[in-house]
């Protein structure tokens, strides 16, 4: 029977010609915490990469799970997510759009939010492939028309998360 794992993904790139995303530290009223920080300049990319298990299941069932907090009041961001797995020797290609233009809610200035990125999951998508390399393409596009409230800072409080089932 297959066992639900959660793993973080580690940031490998942050986009340097617009810097419209960033490892900060945030002053919570309880102390401070490094987050990483999507500004309301601009659209902002931050690629987060992750090994896939070696005992992933057969059917992973995989999910991204994403911890966040808005920097003002209430508001929505809109976010993009593509994927793409590969091993040793593979050839990066285009990356599978995952969570297209998908608007996510958060509270008032920190407020702790938890959000799962799909109702099922993304295995119809992207198939994962044990042992092999997951890399993210996590971007927040800054517009007020398509529901993104562009005023206010928001960030991920933890990496995303792998959640998978394995064997």
């Amino acid at each position: 029977m297959p066992t639900t794992v959660e793993k973080e993904l580690e940031l490998d790139i942050v986009n340097p010609p617009n810097a419209n995303a960033h490892w900060t530290n945030q002053d919570y009223q309880t102390g401070y915490q490094g987050v990483y920080r999507f500004t309301a300049s601009g659209d902002a990319l931050l690629v987060f990469k992750s090994a896939i298990p070696k005992n992933l299941a057969g059917t992973p069932a995989w999910n991204l799970v994403i911890h966040h907090a808005g920097q003002g009041t209430s508001g929505r961001v809109l976010l993009h997510v593509s994927a793409q797995v590969f091993g040793s020797g593979d050839t990066a290609g285009a990356p599978t759009v995952i969570v297209p233009n998908r608007i996510v809610g958060y509270g008032a200035s920190g407020d702790r939010n938890i959000t799962v990125l799909s109702d099922t999951n993304f295995d119809s998508l992207l198939a994962l492939s044990a042992g092999k390399s997951l890399v993210l393409n996590f971007r927040r596009i800054r517009n007020s028309v398509s529901g993104d409230t562009p005023f206010d800072p928001w960030d991920l409080t933890l990496p995303p998360v792998l959640r998978c089932d394995v064997t």
